[in-house]
């Protein structure tokens, strides 16, 4: 069978599941631009398909040429439900070549001062010109770090002033173990990492991220090594 033999469409895999025969069901989800023609090509429930994997090149083709035609492609709500949960229990958002690709130091210090307290969840300052809430953005150096004084990059977390002074006077261990403060400092940068570049993806959610993209963007930023397998 040639492509010649077949109309066409394109859509990204969302779920599958075995019956008790052994068959495979598989869940496919189209783009709204394509599923008048999606309908159309299955109005017949008997009616017999092929299944191909487009290759990370053609996906990527396909997507620019929809941009280009003035239409951003939008993929169904999760979509990629399956590739997002793979991203989020992978380690590319812990590798610091990633973050530093996602974006700069300076620019996570400022999302974090925007953050609630990681440790009572409250702000501490109001910014009377512009009614936004705000806190410190507190360094957490700890193992591995540098002397003192050093400020290691994206390791800081959100404190109100009255925590920050407190943690200044009395230490880490006034409010929580150690431990608790390295976790604190990976989520709070895995959180950044993992809101900034999907917006700057272009999405609301990462399950309506396609694979390619990120591929896409990981190859241009040298960290393609680190993405799961669901993304290559």
């Amino acid at each position: 069978m040639t492509v010649e033999d077949a109309a066409v469409i394109t859509g990204g895999v969302s779920g599958y599941k075995s019956l008790r025969d052994g068959t495979v069901r598989i869940q496919i989800d189209v783009a709204p631009s394509m599923a008048r023609d999606a309908l159309n090509m299955v109005a017949d429930l008997d009616v017999m398909v092929a299944v191909a994997r487009l290759t990370d090149a053609a996906a990527r083709r396909q997507m620019q040429s929809e941009m280009q035609g003035g239409e951003k492609s939008e993929a169904p709500p999760k979509a990629f439900g399956q590739q997002a949960k793979a991203l989020r229990c992978s380690g590319f958002f812990l590798n610091r070549d990633v973050w530093r690709a996602v974006g700069s130091d300076e620019q996570y210090m400022a999302w974090v001062r925007r953050q609630p307290s990681v440790v009572t969840g409250k702000y501490g300052e109001l910014d009377q010109r512009t009614g936004e809430q705000s806190n410190v953005a507190a360094h957490v150096n700890l193992f591995g770090d540098r002397g003192t004084g050093f400020k290691t990059p994206y390791a800081a977390v959100p404190l109100t002033p009255d925590e920050h002074h407190a943690q200044h006077q009395h230490g880490y261990g006034h409010f929580h173990p150690l431990e608790w403060w390295r976790d604190k400092r990976i989520e709070t940068v895995f959180r950044w990492c993992w809101d900034k570049l999907k917006s700057d993806l272009g999405y609301d959610s990462w399950a309506s991220v396609p694979p390619a993209a990120l591929l896409a963007w990981a190859e241009q930023h040298g960290v393609s090594q680190h993405l799961p397998e669901a993304y290559k």
